[in-house]
């Protein structure tokens, strides 16, 4: 965590914080390393103090020219207030998306853990490492069978929703990426949120049907998706999704799937999750 945190902070020290972010989510993702959450704050606070005591020494060293001068010190001070917003960070939030497979929920989140410096969790992934087998490998599964059973689908959401909820008490907004299409797994993200005063909110992302048989198509002929679901699945899915009470549907962020990400596509989010006027903190 210590070396994660110092490019993760160096990248948000350069304006970078959508690269910052986007290296972090991608070294959970890999490694499984989420036990570090904890941690990580206390590093990239550690990480960013340094880099000011470093820029503050170098200002004050002697014969420096008057323009090198102010540029070090204006970065000890641009640094130190990293390290002040690392230290009190905002209110974290639980986000969990709803969707069919081939609704490119993993693709249209990833923007939103950036802008957002959230801890993204995935559930093709999580899976997987459950069970042993790498991101990109066949598990062999059969619909309904392997790794893909009733009761590996809901140890998979109970690892979601510890890694959400880890994430959360260190500070972090959670994006869980999955389908979410029962309602009982939906409720148990929201209690994870509710119990721990977050804000909680369902991105539910819709699309025609067979423009998610063309994308989960294309999608199984690559074969660059840690996601195993084909035609069969997206069958099972429309069968057996339960779709949102009027209940939920107050905490809904509707996302048209067809439409590429762009960001006016998580302005309704960004609006919900931070205050009346409120602006992006710059380092």
């Amino acid at each position: 965590m210590r070396e994660a945190a110092l490019l993760a902070m160096a990248l948000e020290g350069r304006g970078r914080r959508d690269l910052a972010w986007r290296f972090l989510n991608r070294y959970f993702e890999a490694t499984g390393d989420y036990a570090g959450i904890p941690v990580l704050r206390f590093y990239l606070v550690y990480r960013a103090l340094v880099r000011a005591k470093v820029h503050l020494m170098r200002s004050r060293q002697p014969r420096l020219p008057r323009g090198e001068k102010t540029r070090l010190s204006r970065a000890f001070h641009d640094y130190l207030r990293l390290a002040a917003r690392y230290a009190a960070p905002g209110p974290a939030a639980l986000m969990i998306t709803h969707g069919l497979s081939g609704c490119g929920k993993t693709t249209a989140t990833q923007p939103l853990a950036e802008e957002l410096g959230a801890v993204r969790v995935r559930s093709d992934l999580e899976r997987k490492r459950l069970h042993g087998v790498a991101p990109l490998a066949s598990s062999g599964s059969g619909l309904a069978a392997g790794i893909y059973t009733a009761d590996a689908s809901a140890a998979t959401y109970r690892r979601l929703g510890e890694l959400a909820r880890e994430s959360l008490r260190a500070g972090f907004p959670v994006v869980a990426d999955a389908t979410f299409l029962r309602r009982s797994e939906r409720e148990s993200f929201r209690s994870i949120a509710e119990g721990l005063g977050a804000p909680f909110l369902i991105l539910d992302f819709h699309a025609p049907q067979e423009v998610l048989r063309a994308r989960i198509e294309a999608r199984v002929a690559r074969a660059d998706d840690a996601s195993e679901a084909g035609p069969a699945v997206l069958e099972r899915q429309l069968i057996a999704r339960e779709p949102l009470t009027p209940a939920e549907m107050a905490s809904a962020i509707a996302v048209d799937a067809t439409r590429p990400v762009s960001p006016a596509t998580w302005q309704p989010v960004l609006a919900r999750l931070r205050p009346p006027g409120g602006t992006r903190r710059k380092p």
